[in-house]
């Protein structure tokens, strides 16, 4: 009995040996396709800062992968970077000096989602930290930004942060509709996607004015590349933009 046990768990080694070593010597290229198909696309995804909600499922099974060992770490770690969600003003400056001391984790950051609260006395700090993400992250095309319960003061700043690169994928979440389309105008060449999700009830005059206004001359605000707009407006807020912003690509 004795020998036939030591020769399955020989065997047993063997093929756990043999295994490991296949899974070491597969390229970079292939472990990184693989890493790819292991997790959900994250555009089927809503960022959640709920540990069980999908998109934290998907980070948790990305993290999971990268601290197996140095090489799938290495195969696996920019898609980590790829989206990223902020939901607190504390984790910016971890972030920034990742992506400062990682230029190859920059280049790989497509899209940002900012959910979180901005305290009066980190305004400023919060600006600086923006502008810095804008700076060194040449591919990003993607942002979405939820600001609820938050003087549009605050939020508002992030527009002109990225007003440097060509977003294509715009999203804004608000209590406050005007403000939600304050600084569209600075994207509106590059666009292709558009949402608008607003709370308040503004009159039209306002936002006859302010589009005017932000745009720098009267007449239509031209959209030549949109190609998607989704929306929670109310129905004389849409009207306004359909009478007053042009979409070519519709």
């Amino acid at each position: 009995m004795g020998p036939e046990v030591d020769v399955s768990l020989e065997q047993d080694n063997r093929w756990k040996r043999s295994s490991t070593d296949t899974t070491q010597s597969l390229p970079w290229e292939l472990l990184h396709l693989i890493f790819q198909y292991a997790v959900a696309p994250s555009f089927l995804m809503i960022p959640d800062r709920c540990r069980h909600s999908a998109w934290s499922l998907n980070i948790s099974t990305l993290r999971r992968l990268v601290i197996v060992c140095h090489d799938w770490y290495e195969a696996g770690i920019e898609l980590l970077y790829v989206d990223i969600a902020v939901y607190w003003i504390e984790q910016l400056s971890s972030l920034l000096w990742t992506l400062q001391n990682r230029p190859d984790l920059a280049f790989k950051l497509l899209s940002i989602h900012i959910v979180c609260h901005v305290p009066p006395d980190h305004v400023e700090a919060f600006d600086l930290t923006l502008k810095s993400f804008a700076s060194i992250c040449p591919n990003l095309t993607q942002l979405s930004a939820q600001f609820v319960h938050v003087h549009p003061s605050r939020y508002s700043r992030i527009l002109p942060a990225f007003s440097g690169i060509p977003l294509t994928h715009l999203a804004i979440h608000s209590d406050d509709a005007r403000s939600s389309t304050d600084l569209v105008y600075l994207f509106s060449e590059s666009l292709i996607s558009l949402a608008l999700y607003a709370r308040d009830a503004l009159p039209t005059s306002s936002w006859t004015t302010r589009v005017d206004n932000s745009a720098g001359q009267s007449g239509q605000l031209r959209f030549p590349r949109l190609q998607y707009f989704q929306h929670d407006l109310e129905g004389y807020q849409l009207q306004f933009i359909c009478f007053n912003w042009e979409f070519p690509a519709f």
